[in-house]
């Protein structure tokens, strides 16, 4: 885990109400919020702690707690770039642990200008030679993406349109499929220059399970955002900046129901608070003419099989006119969509690619997967290429370690975008925050120490589907200090966002799926969670009394230390807002959950959860798509090394 960036660091992010600001901006799904229209894409956004001004961590990284400001348009700007330049090194670097695989040149078989050819998993186009142990472990594919005749009828709007409830119908439903609008954000009576609030324009249309929603504004002057809702008022679907400033959004429908397109400007809040209340937004943004266009039917996609064992680890990139690329697994569910290029956040050790749309994926049975190439019209390139596990390939027996290190420790924090080297506060040093002595720090680190163990241990090896796991946890009271020494992981519990220059509760060093790099670093600062009660975040808000504080405390820590763990062995977040709790959910609503505060809302009482790794949505604000299995991710990435 080694050559270090700011880019690549992951967190588990504060915000405190009173002394937290961050330049106005963008606010995605999970209520995160970026820089103004004037200065997007250009400076990395700056967070005031105390008085002291940080360099705001990465949002796909970071674990927010809900309102905490975020340039979105910045981090997938700037991510695209390092992405690029990425890719370059990998392809004419010969210092590469894993070299670059040659790839077999296959061309889509269905012809120019059909549709339905190889649309779905019955008629995948088999990519035979592909595949670990076959003749090639890499692909490399053009094709086609083409269109029927769609017949577009113009739809008129009326303010207000601004919430759900006063959506303008468009009409789409079983005899009409596609509509376009010209219309205004800033012309209703939320506008600038009317009560301020935000003006944002909802359309509702009926759709079709099994087909599939999009909407664009193509051709608009106006920097706009999209989101789709469902009846419900969730976000299923959100873009900003899909080609330019515009934006796009593609839904494949599984229910049959009302849904609903929102536009807006971009902003500092994305989607409204409220999507049922006009007036729920944080204030205007940008302001003018669009053009939108909406379309649910069927759509050309282009669909490749490669048949993966458990545990391969299958990365793709997409280029070209289709916009997305996606993974279905053989029970035909949707695992990972994307539409950006988030290579970047792998380690320098990973062999994956990037440069496009780009996904990584660890398998979890035996089977043909599909992937899809899809959204959009004209010719695109695709490149799959497929590895084991990066820890069975290292030495025969070779077991990794995770360090769990209390005594504090030197770290170069700059890995992370802090201040360089830094003298990181010990543990013991925080514990009368909670109200706990000297003497109470042994059971405090029983309890981190424990719950390690059992979410990358007992968990994994009950639950996971790799019968050969093995990882080992150590720890700096029980144990000699391995850092330094080959396929050492550590996880330092300790210091403050001042000693680190780093404003996060966690932060590791990348997000690796397949687990290819095996010495990076992850921290666990304590200040924000030994805080006052209160703060969402803060451990004190769930101490009441009859709390056993020793062991909630300890759990508590031992959860997010297994969060950052969970990103440097390959899982990005999950989803904060749904019913399923897992240990790499995001922040904000989530913070409960990571710790495992049960129904009565109180720390280190008998209804605690054990909180796991498992089968959870992506976090939507990050904008991949499908399910993320972080179990599977997790317990893959601690194979012994073989011959």
């Amino acid at each position: 885990m080694t050559g270090p960036r700011a880019v690549r660091a992951s967190a588990l992010t504060i915000a405190f109400t009173t002394t937290l600001t961050l330049s106005l901006g963008m606010v995605g799904p999970q209520g995160a919020v970026a820089a103004p229209s004037a200065g997007k894409h250009l400076e990395r956004p700056t967070v005031r702690v105390h008085g002291r001004t940080y360099a705001a961590p990465n949002p796909y990284l970071a674990e927010m707690p809900s309102g905490i400001k975020v340039d979105w348009a910045y981090w997938r700007e700037h991510l695209g770039q390092q992405g690029r330049a990425r890719q370059v090194r990998r392809t004419t670097s010969r210092l590469a642990r894993v070299p670059v695989p040659t790839a077999a040149a296959y061309r889509e078989q269905e012809p120019a200008g059909t549709l339905g050819a190889n649309d779905g998993y019955p008629t995948l186009e088999r990519l035979q030679n592909v595949g670990i142990g076959r003749d090639f472990q890499a692909a490399r594919i053009s094709g086609r993406l083409s269109t029927g005749h769609v017949t577009s009828h113009g739809r008129r709007t009326h303010e207000d349109q601004g919430s759900i409830p006063q959506a303008t119908r468009t009409g789409i439903g079983a005899r009409l499929r596609q509509v376009q609008v010209a219309s205004r954000i800033g012309d209703g009576p939320h506008g600038r220059h009317a009560d301020g609030h935000g003006d944002y324009d909802f359309f509702r249309l009926h759709a079709v399970a099994g087909q599939t929603l999009q909407a664009d504004t193509l051709g608009s002057r106006l920097d706009t955002v999209l989101a789709v809702f469902g009846s419900h008022g969730h976000v299923l679907a959100f873009n900003d900046d899909d080609r330019s400033l515009t934006s796009a959004v593609s839904y494949p429908v599984p229910h049959t129901g009302y849904y609903y397109v929102m536009v807006g400007g971009y902003s500092w809040r994305g989607v409204p608070r409220n999507p049922f209340r006009a007036r729920s937004g944080a204030g205007a943004g940008d302001e003018g003419a669009y053009r939108l266009r909406i379309y649910s039917g069927p759509v050309d996609k282009d669909v490749y099989g490669v048949h993966l064992d458990s545990g391969d680890v299958l990365g793709g990139t997409l280029r070209g006119a289709a916009r997305e690329i996606r993974v279905t697994d053989p029970q035909r569910r949707r695992m990972i969509g994307s539409q950006q290029d988030a290579s970047s956040i792998y380690p320098p050790d990973s062999p994956l690619p990037g440069g496009g749309a780009t996904f990584a994926y660890v398998a979890q049975r035996p089977g043909w997967y599909a992937v899809s190439a899809l959204h959009g019209q004209g010719d695109y390139s695709m490149r799959l290429e497929v590895y084991r596990p990066g820890s069975e390939q290292t030495a025969t027996g070779t077991v990794q370690t995770v360090f769990l290190d209390f005594d504090g420790e030197r770290v170069n924090t700059g890995m992370f975008g802090g201040s360089g080297v830094s003298q990181l506060s010990p543990l013991r040093t925080f514990l009368p925050r909670w109200r706990l002595t000297a003497a109470d720090e042994d059971a405090v680190i029983d309890a981190v120490v424990a719950t390690v163990k059992e979410n990358l241990q007992q968990t994994l090896a009950d639950e996971g589907l790799n019968d050969r796991l093995q990882v080992r946890v150590l720890n700096s009271r029980d144990d000699a200090d391995p850092w330094g020494e080959p396929n050492v992981s550590r996880v330092v519990v300790g210091g403050s966002i001042r000693e680190s220059g780093v404003p996060t509760i966690g932060i590791s060093q990348s997000i690796d799926p397949g687990n290819f790099a095996h010495e990076e670093t992850s921290l666990v600062l304590i200040d924000a969670v030994a805080s006052p009660a209160g703060a969402p975040y803060s451990f004190n808000t769930f101490l009441k009394h009859g709390s056993d504080r020793t062991g909630f405390v300890g759990h508590a820590l031992g959860n997010v230390a297994a969060h950052e763990v969970g990103h440097l062995i390959g899982s990005f977040h999950t989803d904060n807002r749904d019913r399923r709790h897992n240990l790499m959910d995001a922040g904000g609503r989530g913070y409960a959950a990571l710790y495992g505060v049960g129904p009565d809302g109180v720390g280190g009482t008998a209804d605690d959860a054990d909180v796991d790794y498992g089968t959870d949505r992506f976090l939507p604000a990050e904008q991949f798509t499908g399910d993320e299995d972080t179990l599977n991710n997790s317990a893959w990435a601690f194979v012994p090394g073989r011959p």
